[in-house]
């Protein structure tokens, strides 16, 4: 519906002018994508090698298809989007179908005879399994698609093939399709979206999974315990700690979990964020221990980060900072990323509080670099920036300060501006002299 029809004619006479090879090859090459090369279209074809050249090379003469040279490796993309999705709108839907079927099963084993899974690959399947109307082998695709995304922090992406997955819940049991329910792949996506900034969505999934668990009360606690992050970056303070005592409820306070340890670990930030070190100490305390008793690695860095926090508050500062450092280190061998983010951007902040200028820039803008390889600069870059920032502006280097804040704003930061850092968690104001033994 989007080829002009003058385009249309334009290309119906083109491919009235191509040998029958050079409009089967190119009608193939338009249900593979925009990009092409010539060993898939053979395959796909049933056509040898020279033939296959042939048909290629009147495409490229025709001005329908350009050869791009990726890798060593000789691909056909098409000259504009719209001459592909023309001729691809010109093929009957059965020889789509077909096509595309042919083109999934070539990809998986190509990618098993060379007992590796490229770049990009699962994608490829899913875009192919799903235009043959293969919904359950779509729906495996886009499910491995998203943990290639997540693999490679690219959180977008994970978020696209999350929602495409669930969109096939309607037409297929996800559990009997790839051992994964409904509720579970709302969490997943909601995390994603939740990395990606889009608070919004990943707060509406998980709210969708919250009420698929109604009659699982620790699980409905643990999509709780995910609540509580998202709608604490986003701004909601209240809701979030709504959640968190929710989570309290529902979670079994008697048998040590991951989802125990984490909840309890956020209580104590949120009573650190309220003035509360006493009752911080001990609901960090009791959730180290059961982190440690869980093995749950998060969590562990989770506590030491508080306990870090609350340790530096009273003045024990060379310990607390060692256990804050320890709490990064925890968090990136996890690969837990709001935590990793959440314990560089603490770690700059109380080397601030404590005047260390020098440090928490040095802090900051290391946590910046190690979170936008992770494609997190987004969500918690212009909080890291904006850390930075405050330090070089201490410092007295204002040209650093305004390229620091301006580069935050670049990123159009899902939170707050860059200049938030003002409100980072730790205590109001600053600690005359403190440190600076």
């Amino acid at each position: 519906g989007t080829v002009p029809p003058t385009l249309a004619d334009t290309v119906r006479a083109r491919l009235g002018r191509l040998s029958a090879a050079g409009r089967t090859v190119l009608g193939i090459a338009a249900a593979c994508g925009r990009r092409v090369d010539d060993s898939l279209v053979a395959i796909v074809s049933g056509f040898d090698a020279r033939r296959v050249e042939q048909a290629l090379g009147e495409a490229v003469r025709a001005g329908i298809l350009i050869p791009v040279s990726e890798r060593g490796v000789m691909r056909y993309e098409f000259r504009h989007a719209l001459l592909r999705e023309a001729i691809d709108i010109g093929l009957h839907l059965a020889d789509r179908k077909r096509v595309h079927r042919l083109a999934a099963e070539t990809l998986e084993r190509l990618a098993r005879e060379h007992n590796t899974d490229s770049e990009g690959t699962f994608a490829e399947l899913a875009y192919h399994w799903e235009a043959a109307e293969e919904w359950e082998r779509a729906f495996g695709a886009h499910l491995e698609a998203a943990r290639e995304a997540d693999r490679l922090y690219a959180w977008s992406s994970a978020v696209l093939h999350a929602e495409r997955a669930l969109s096939l819940t309607d037409r297929i049991d996800p559990v009997r399709a790839a051992g994964i329910d409904r509720p579970e792949l709302l969490h997943r996506a909601a995390d994603a979206a939740y990395l990606a900034g889009d608070y919004d969505q990943a707060i509406a999934w998980i709210h969708e999974a919250i009420d698929l668990v109604g009659d699982d009360p620790p699980r409905e606690g643990a999509f709780h315990e995910r609540l509580r992050w998202y709608l604490w970056d986003a701004g909601d303070r209240r809701g979030a700690m709504a959640s968190v005592e929710k989570a309290l409820r529902l979670i079994p306070d008697d048998s040590p979990s991951q989802a125990l340890a984490s909840v309890l670990g956020q209580k104590a930030g949120a009573q650190m964020h309220s003035g509360m070190p006493n009752a911080a100490t001990e609901s960090a305390t009791r959730a180290l221990a059961v982190a440690r008793e869980t093995g749950a690695v998060a969590e562990i860095g989770q506590a030491l980060g508080i306990l870090g926090w609350i340790q530096v508050v009273r003045g024990d500062v060379d310990d607390g900072l060692a256990a804050l450092d320890e709490a990064v280190k925890s968090a990136f061998a996890a690969r837990d990323m709001a935590g990793l983010a959440l314990g560089h951007a603490l770690n700059a902040h109380m080397r601030w509080w404590l005047g260390r200028d020098a440090e928490a820039r040095d802090a900051a803008i290391s946590g910046y670099e190690r979170i936008a390889e992770m494609g997190l600069h987004r969500t918690y870059g212009g909080l890291l920036l904006g850390h930075s920032a405050r330090a070089r502006i201490n410092l007295g280097d204002w040209d650093e300060a305004d390229a620091d804040i301006a580069r935050g704003l670049e990123h159009e930061p899902a939170t707050g501006a860059p200049t938030a850092a003002a409100g980072a968690p730790g205590p109001r104001g600053r600690r005359r002299g403190a440190g600076r033994r």
